[in-house]
Parts: structure tokens; sequence; C-alpha cells
């Protein structure tokens, strides 16, 4: 039974699905999800972060001032980045 309006035919199915079904991981994924969340916290307790801002702030100024390339190697954009 529907009880909004509706221009299926009547005895038309409908499959019903819950609005938040969760994720599709298998227990596999999880265990790795669970590992890689307990690393992450380890390196927060260690200490073993990095500021985002600087980052993206570094980022940007490399960005406005270096000859940048498409598919420049990881070396290539490291070269250009470092101070003499």
């Amino acid at each position: 039974m529907v009880d909004e309006p509706t221009e299926l035919p009547e005895g038309t199915e409908v499959e019903l699905l819950l609005l938040d079904p969760g994720d599709a991981l298998d227990v596999e994924d999880r265990e790795a999800l669970h590992q890689a969340l307990a690393a992450a916290q380890e390196d927060v307790d260690a200490g073993r972060l990095f500021d985002a801002e600087e980052i993206l702030r570094e980022t940007l100024e490399v960005m406005a001032a270096a000859p940048l390339r498409p598919r420049m190697t990881w070396e290539e954009l490291k070269a250009i980045t470092r101070e003499p």
C-alpha cells in the first residue's frame, strides 16, 4: 500500500530500500579500514602530523611561481619546490 499519489498501475511491485543501508564493506575490507584508522591514530599520538594550512599555502606558492607541466615526475616537482 502506498499513501502518496502515484501513476503506477494497480498491483505494481516495487522494491523498498533502506534510506541508509550502511556500507558495502566485507569482513576483510572492514578489518583493513580499522587497521588503517588505528595506524592513523598512532601517528596522531606520536605527533607525526602535517599542518594542512601550511601545505596548502606552500602548494599555492609553487603553483603560482613554478613552470608546472602536465605529468611531471615527483622528482621534477620536488626540484622546483626546494629552496636553493
